[in-house]
């Protein structure tokens, strides 16, 4: 910066500072009688020579030895003319000719002096680049190396810089270590770069190593292609398990399939022989119903001849009380012809025999299921449940079974002690409802 003494102010001077572009940290500035500026960084010194044209030219090789030996925060020049220039230091003062040339600065080489790796230690000496590369297995992957340079002068101000592409992806920092070690490095290819600088900031040609890590069995091309290959076997397997998952779900579907279609066909067919039998059931109902009807016709016709066969016996009874030898012949013939005629017309026996045949068809599933629900009944007593079923009167039961009304009591009585009924039960209810 410079002092403006009309604005009163400092102002920056950007030529002058562009001239310190790329130099650490300033800690003095201070400018002699010459106009030559002399500055301080990092405990060394710099200067930037004016040149006849008003130009600077910036010079820190040759003071690059008196690092470390300059007063600190502070810069003693006293310059006589540029040939003699003085420099005070912590322990006397150095005279400095700016007139005499550089050239007696040689560049510094910088070597590799080993190569070391688990097992084994390759010594490489002062080749700046090794043409061989070197292969190591996946478990030496903990590799150290060693440098050195063939400077004699100010060794303690030598620096090392190094760069392991392409694990280090810049150059690391100056250092007087001459050690370096890698520890866990991948499989790969690397080179191994180093170079020195002396304490005139010279920099040396790049000396490097190239070797090649060998990757573990487990990442190697051929255990690769082995997991490909397994992969594929893998994916084949599945794509078959799955395929043959696919083809057994669909049998199993058909098989589901064609037994729902069966099971249908079955239900199909035994409803169509339900409603068959339900057809003939009904055809058969109609029919026993119709006979059932033709049977109670025939039992009421039968009821009725018997009725008019009691009649007609009457009638004979009565016709036999009458002295036939007080008629005359014409009147006897007729009376005799009447008698035969009714005679001729009582058929006791047939009527009977009907009017049972009849009832017993009528109700023959009631017969049925009374003889099997009580096996120890008698016929006897088949017929009079038959009679009381029809709601005959204890008469017309009298006539039809031949016996008198207290026998029809009688009868009655032993029904229900055999049927188990008590006297406040219905009988004729009870047969109602087998």
């Amino acid at each position: 910066y410079r002092y403006s003494q009309e604005q009163e102010s400092f102002f920056e001077d950007k030529k002058l500072s562009a001239l310190f572009e790329n130099i650490p940290v300033i800690n003095t500035l201070i400018e002699d009688s010459n106009g030559n500026l002399w500055y301080s960084y990092n405990e060394s010194l710099g200067v930037l020579l004016k040149n006849k044209n008003g130009s600077f030219t910036r010079n820190q090789a040759p003071f690059s030895n008196l690092t470390g030996n300059l007063v600190n925060n502070y810069i003693s020049v006293n310059t006589i003319d540029p040939s003699n220039i003085f420099i005070g230091l912590t322990d006397g003062l150095t005279h400095y000719d700016s007139k005499i040339p550089n050239s007696f600065i040689t560049k510094p080489k910088a070597f590799i002096e080993s190569f070391s790796f688990p097992k084994d230690t390759i010594l490489i000496g002062n080749l700046k680049t090794v043409s061989k590369e070197f292969r190591l297995p996946y478990s030496s992957n903990h590799v150290k190396f060693t440098f050195s340079s063939p400077t004699y002068e100010n060794q303690e101000n030598l620096l090392y810089s190094y760069k392991l592409e392409p694990f280090d992806e810049s150059w690391r920092n100056w250092s007087t270590v001459a050690i370096k070690e890698y520890t866990n490095l991948r499989e790969g290819s690397y080179i191994m770069k180093i170079r020195a600088k002396n304490s005139y900031g010279i920099i040396s040609d790049i000396s490097e190593v190239k070797f090649t890590i060998s990757p573990p069995w487990y990442r190697h091309f051929l255990a690769y292609l082995l997991y490909f290959f397994l992969v594929i076997g893998a994916v084949y397997i599945i794509s078959n398990r799955i395929q043959s998952k696919i083809r057994k779900n669909k049998y199993y579907e058909t098989i589901e399939q064609r037994r729902l279609y069966l099971e249908k066909e079955s239900k199909i067919r035994y409803e169509q022989h339900e409603l068959e039998k339900e057809i003939e059931k009904l055809k058969n109902d109609k029919l026993q119903i119709k006979i059932l009807a033709k049977d109670k016709e025939l039992v009421n016709n039968s009821l009725q001849v018997v009725k008019k066969n009691k009649v007609l016996n009457g009638i004979i009874h009565k016709l036999k009380d009458i002295d036939t030898n007080i008629l005359d012949d014409s009147t006897k013939f007729e009376f005799n012809k009447l008698h035969k005629s009714i005679v001729k017309e009582v058929n006791t026996d047939k009527s009977w025999k009907d009017l049972e045949k009849h009832i017993k068809n009528v109700h023959f599933d009631f017969l049925k299921r009374l003889k099997e629900k009580y096996p120890t009944i008698s016929p006897r007593e088949l017929d009079l449940s038959t009679y009381l079923l029809m709601n005959m009167s204890t008469k017309e039961i009298a006539e039809i079974m031949n016996i008198s009304g207290g026998g029809v009591e009688l009868a009655r009585y032993r029904l229900r002690k055999k049927l188990g009924l008590n006297k406040k039960e219905n009988l004729i209810g009870f047969l109602m409802s087998i």
